[in-house]
């Protein structure tokens, strides 16, 4: 084409199929008051590009169109297979087209469903074949909830195209082009819409709470630590923290706004700031795509490794200042014993707590790294073997700190004994080895559930971190009931209050997996995580309350009582647990008595035992006042030589002779206390032991003896 203002030829190839080829044409240029002269100069141009060969034998083109993969924020494109008229699809493109939506019970409403908009903010500025889109949906947080069944998008081309030409959208020969495709459709994952107001409202307190959880944790810390109450509430309340601020990276699809409902429990994690200064690379990782939902990218995930570095470094300073005070000769008898009594502490209990705080994070980002396959650069490779090192840790460390408590046992009672390491047994009651295995179970807890966070969701064993949080959960609250761990009532109900409002949460969850794919099922599931959450930040303010308003005093006289009561309830528990036992060998021991009394008649001679064979059954026949009459206590079985009859069948008597042994008040085999009852004469008490085949001469602990 040629501009006359600017005496400018302009060349457009709207199409591929002219990218390589060279064009010949001719430029003629006359003068301006003759019509013979005229000058031809012969000009060349050639399209730069790739060379596209036209099948010849195809008759028609066919245009196809299909939709991209839509962001969670709802963006998407839909993008056609050759170049068209944007600048007349933009004008007709709601007459030619239909876009609507179908949910996951499609199959029994039969509905299409609208949006609440579809914005094109880009027809086909970059390579004139696609449209870029930003879909608005009612209630954004209602789609792509389920993994096995989909939400999809629908672009559908109008019955007649709306009435319009069709044709005029293609730039190729129109006359041999055809729109091919009728009909497009796309899943819809989670959609993200924070214009939404609903979800907007909930980000915003969100936001909110985050600051609030801050200054609950930082609060609590000081006023428990002027009050000198003790920290154990603190700690316990970033435990679990802990352990619900990784729960929505499970393999399970929480309701959009639900993420934000969690993102607060991060501050356990000393995770601060939603873009990571000095990384914008990392903040675009992200470990999967449950992780992408909850908004932890690799980059938020090193602000928690950066504070946990930070914290230690500041562990360090405050132990040298202490140390400096403590081999300074200060003048201040209050600063110098401040100075010891921290000292001790220093020496090891800060540097325990520190890391049972930090163990969490260290470990599961350890395995993190160890799984990650991208170690390119120098700085991975260090990274790597770091991980290395930090988890090899993970598991020799517990294990020796536990070692030494068992090795230890037996004089924890003492408070020499435990001052470097009690901060690991802080209101365990120390006389049981169950109560103080405790620590064994939260390091453990830990390790697994940092292992398991790191599957691929396409793992086959993805389903054994539900099933692993769940048990663990479950085990705890059995060892919990059972065993009562802590030192008093009170604290025993804290812990199990918490680890019950986690386990409600476990089981909450559940319910936003593929087994429950109805939605209002699982709307409720998530009025109930969110209740969950604001009991377990309750529980703990409570707590904090109860322990302020007591004083250390009031806490002091309540261990010495619990401690007590639990002494003496142990005590009565084991005496009757030795009387048990007792009562159960003293009757195995009588037992054992019958099988003697037939022993003998197999040691009997045999002539004498044919010979009271008429005696058996029917017993002998008495005839008259001089017949041999039985004596008292003998039996019709078996008559024995020595004149006592065997009882072997006579069920009767074996009763009635267990009930005569049980009076005896002496000479029983094995006695139990003193036990009243009707005194027997020696001649019973001689036949009696000549009847025994063995005699047994047990000695039994009386009842006053073990109490």
């Amino acid at each position: 084409m040629f501009e006359n203002a600017t005496n400018t030829l302009i060349f457009k190839p709207a199409s591929k199929w002219v990218s390589g080829r060279q064009y010949y044409f001719t430029i003629v240029i006359k003068e301006r008051n003759s019509d013979t002269v005229k000058y031809s100069y012969y000009c060349t141009v050639r399209v730069t590009g790739e060379v596209y060969e036209q099948d010849t034998k195809v008759e028609r083109i066919l245009i196809n169109y299909e939709i991209s993969e839509i962001d969670e924020a709802g963006k998407g494109a839909i993008q056609f297979d050759n170049d068209v008229n944007m600048t007349w699809l933009e004008e007709k493109f709601g007459k030619v087209f239909t876009v609507f939506w179908r949910d996951t019970d499609y199959k029994d409403n039969q509905e299409d469903k609208q949006l609440t908009a579809f914005d094109v903010y880009d027809w086909g500025g970059e390579d004139n074949r696609t449209i870029s889109f930003w879909l608005e949906f009612e209630k954004p947080y209602k789609i792509g909830l389920l993994r096995k069944r989909s939400d999809k998008l629908y672009v559908v081309v109008n019955d007649g195209y709306g009435g319009e030409d069709i044709t005029e959208m293609f730039v190729t020969n129109k006359t041999i082009t055809s729109l091919n495709t009728t009909e497009a459709w796309k899943r819809l994952e989670m959609i993200f819409d924070w214009r939404n107001p609903e979800m907007a409202l909930l980000r915003k307190i969100s936001k909110n709470m985050y600051w609030v959880l801050v200054a609950i944790i930082l609060l609590q810390f000081v006023l428990l630590s002027m009050r000198r109450v003790g920290l154990l509430p603190v700690w316990i309340f970033i435990e679990y923290l802990q352990l619900v601020g990784f729960m929505p990276v499970y393999n399970f699809r929480l309701i959009p706004y639900l993420y934000d409902a969690f993102k607060p429990t991060l501050v356990s994690h000393m995770i601060i700031f939603d873009e990571t200064p000095g990384m914008p690379e990392l903040d675009k990782e992200y470990f999967n795509s449950n992780y992408k939902y909850y908004w932890l990218s690799v980059g938020r995930m090193s602000q928690s490794f950066f504070f946990c570095c930070l914290f230690l470094f500041m562990v360090m300073i405050a132990n040298l200042v202490v140390y400096a005070i403590h081999k300074a000769k200060v003048s201040n008898p209050s600063l110098r014993e401040w100075a010891n009594a921290k000292m001790v502490q220093f020496k090891f209990n800060a540097y325990i707590r520190f890391y049972m705080l930090a163990y969490f994070d260290t470990t599961f980002f350890s395995i993190m790294k160890i799984m990650d396959e991208n170690n390119s650069t120098t700085a991975r490779k260090a990274a790597l073997l770091l991980s290395y090192i930090i988890f090899i840790g993970a598991i020799l460390i517990p294990i020796f700190l536990i070692a030494h408590i068992n090795r230890r046992f037996e004089i924890l009672g003492l408070k020499q004994a435990k001052q470097s390491f009690n901060t690991l047994l802080l209101k365990i009651d120390k006389a049981s080895r169950w109560r103080v295995m405790n620590p064994a179970y939260f390091f453990a807890r830990r390790l697994l559930t940092a292992m398991l966070l790191t599957l691929p969701i396409n793992n086959t064993f993805i389903f054994l971190q539900y099933v692993f949080i769940l048990m663990s959960s479950h085990a705890y609250i059995l060892y919990m009931v059972a065993c009562k761990p802590f030192q008093t009532p009170q604290i025993n109900s804290y812990v199990l209050a918490n680890e019950t409002f986690y386990s409600a949460l476990i089981i909450a969850i559940f319910i936003f997996s593929d087994a429950t794919p109805e939605q209002p099922i699982k709307f409720g599931a998530g009025v109930a995580l969110m209740v969950s959450l604001v009991l377990l930040v309750l529980s703990n303010i409570v707590m904090n309350v109860v322990y302020l308003v007591q004083g250390p005093n009031t806490i002091k006289k309540q261990i010495k009582e619990a401690t007590l009561k639990r002494a003496e309830k142990e005590a009565l528990e084991r005496a009757e647990e030795e009387e048990r036992k007792l009562k159960k060998k003293k009757e195995e021991e009588e037992f054992t008595k019958i099988p003697d009394d037939t022993m003998n008649i197999t040691q009997q001679d045999p002539n004498n035992m044919t010979g009271g064979v008429g005696n058996t059954v029917d017993g002998p026949s008495t005839k008259g006042k001089g017949g041999k009459r039985k004596k008292k206590g003998q039996e019709d079985n078996v008559v024995e030589p020595n004149g006592m009859g065997s009882d072997d069948f006579n069920v009767a008597s074996k009763k009635r002779r267990r009930g005569k042994d049980k009076e005896k008040g002496k000479g029983d085999d094995v006695t139990e206390g003193t036990i009243g009852g009707p005194s027997r004469s020696k001649k019973r008490k001689t036949n009696q032991d000549t009847v025994q085949g063995t005699d047994f001469t047990t000695n039994a602990h009386t009842k006053g003896d073990l109490i």
